[in-house]
């Protein structure tokens, strides 16, 4: 993940405060103001920290709805105007050019400072061979030898906005299984709603195997499939979230905990067969 710089005007930006108030709103909870900025600047980061880590600041609706975790948060970027619709329906981000420049400047800067233009004359011709004796990395010697300098290693890059726990891990837990319920679910899937969607994706084998660790087992991978293309198929707005990494991601127990469970007739209401004359 790229490591993104804010500036001390974002603390100071009422967009952020937007963004804050749209997204605990989608979420249906109140939240004072000073804690409506924290939101909307930590989301905004998540955000920041994908599309320069794609090197592109035009993303989908549904990559910002995938990464927040909330359905409609592309709609509350476009209403904080921190983000602008596109021709073709994409999401422009703010703050983009910046970005971009930032991690151009910090590459330089590994380097030693920008890239410098060509003199003209031709280099020197290195040596064919390396000297026989090279200086020793240690104390002077005798013979007044300086040592080599051995460089300390660089630091690790820090990640701003993603939590240890939030970074995904790609050990699976279960990884034949996890293929397994992929393959019929996306199968399932794909029957329902005539698309096509790809079993082997990693993002969604990933997402299944994270189900897994949660004790979910192939029925509830089938009850949610069935029951949300039941909800959603017919809904123009619901139905652009009927694809994998939606269903199966962490909202997977609340639809889970959603499905109804089918009503069964008390014994008097059964329907019986009653034997026709002359059978047994």
């Amino acid at each position: 993940m790229s490591r993104v710089n804010v500036d001390f005007s974002a603390l100071i930006d009422p967009r952020f405060v937007r963004l804050g108030r749209a997204l605990a709103e989608l979420e249906g909870v109140s939240l004072p103001r000073r804690m409506l900025r924290s939101l909307g600047l930590g989301a905004m980061i998540k955000i920041w920290a994908h599309a320069t880590n794609a090197e592109s600041f035009v993303i989908e609706p549904a990559v910002a709805d995938d990464l927040l975790d909330i359905d409609g948060a592309s709609n509350a970027l476009v209403t904080a105007q921190l983000a602008s619709i596109t021709r073709n329906n994409n999401l422009k981000l703010a703050g983009g050019e910046r970005l971009l420049w930032l991690k151009s400047a910090r590459e330089n800067g590994r380097k030693g400072g920008r890239p410098k233009k060509n003199s003209g004359n031709p280099p020197s011709n290195p040596p064919s061979n390396p000297p026989s004796n090279p200086p020793p990395k240690g104390p002077l010697t005798d013979s007044g030898n300086i040592p080599t300098p051995v460089p300390a290693p660089a630091p690790a890059p820090a990640q701003v906005g993603v939590s240890p726990s939030e970074t995904p891990s790609l050990k699976l837990v279960r990884p034949n299984e996890a293929e397994v319920i992929a393959a019929r679910s996306i199968a399932l899937l794909n029957q329902l709603l005539e698309t096509s969607y790809r079993a082997k994706a990693k993002k969604t084998i990933e997402a299944v195997n994270a189900r897994l660790a949660e004790k979910y087992e192939w029925p509830d991978f089938e009850a949610v499939i069935r029951d949300r293309v039941r909800l959603w198929k017919d809904d123009p707005k619901m139905s652009a979230y009927l694809r994998p990494l939606t269903l199966f991601g962490p909202k997977f127990g609340d639809y889970r905990g959603a499905v109804r469970k089918p009503k069964q007739l008390p014994p008097s209401h059964r329907t019986e067969r009653w034997s026709k004359p002359g059978e047994a």
